[in-house]
């Protein structure tokens, strides 16, 4: 009974770290749910996907302040961290954004090198 427990609680505490690790895997984090709802650990599992989805808002809420105003490097930073949480749509969104930026600062280069070989 005390070795099934520590296996609980070993499980538990490799969820709660699957799902806060900076790091974030989608695939680990989905085998240790598997297996912890197989073991009956289904709060754990609950505890773990509630982590998880504060993650994911609090990433949502830094891309709604910061993309519209944000620099080449914030976008790349905030690409990384909502492809790390599994958040392609909003990764793409701002992948997006990055290329458009850079296509924009492109063309005000061109821009200004043919009005400098006009004069």
């Amino acid at each position: 009974l005390e070795a099934a427990r520590r296996r609980d609680a070993d499980m538990a505490a490799a969820l709660q770290q699957a799902a806060g690790t900076a790091a974030f895997d989608p695939s680990v984090f989905e085998q240790l749910s598997s297996k912890a709802a197989a073991l009956g650990l289904k709060g754990d599992v609950a505890a773990a996907r509630l982590i998880l989805d504060r993650r994911r808002r609090a990433v949502a809420r830094d891309i709604a302040q910061k993309a519209d105003s944000a620099d080449a490097a914030t976008l790349h930073s905030l690409i990384q961290e909502a492809q790390a949480l599994g958040m392609a749509r909003e990764a793409d969104a701002l992948t997006a954004k990055l290329t458009s930026q850079r296509e924009q600062a492109a063309a005000a280069v061109e821009a200004a090198v043919a009005s400098g070989s006009t004069q």
